[in-house]
């Protein structure tokens, strides 16, 4: 499992990246958006005012996000990696 904090401050835009595991999102408070994708694609994001728990279950295409807000963009993706069969040594 990995556990990232994303944080957009308002009128940024985060890098580009990508997602490769499944993960649960849970938003705080999502400004309206955009997110972009390298192809040229923009999908709008309406504005969320209370807490959403979202689960994406397939890898995410390089793509970025940008915070047309007045707040921050915030959220917590948990990353769920692969389990191996057998436990690593260190």
């Amino acid at each position: 499992m990995r556990v990232l904090s994303v944080r957009i401050p308002p009128g940024e835009k985060e890098p580009w990246h990508t997602h490769t595991w499944p993960a649960v999102v849970v938003y705080f408070r999502l400004p309206p958006s955009q997110r972009f994708l390298k192809d040229g694609t923009k999908t709008a994001r309406p504005e969320l005012k209370e807490l959403q728990v979202t689960y994406d279950p397939a890898s995410q295409p390089l793509h970025s996000v940008e915070n047309l807000g007045e707040v921050p963009y915030q959220a917590y993706r948990v990353e769920l990696k692969p389990a191996t069969a057998i436990a690593r040594v260190r």
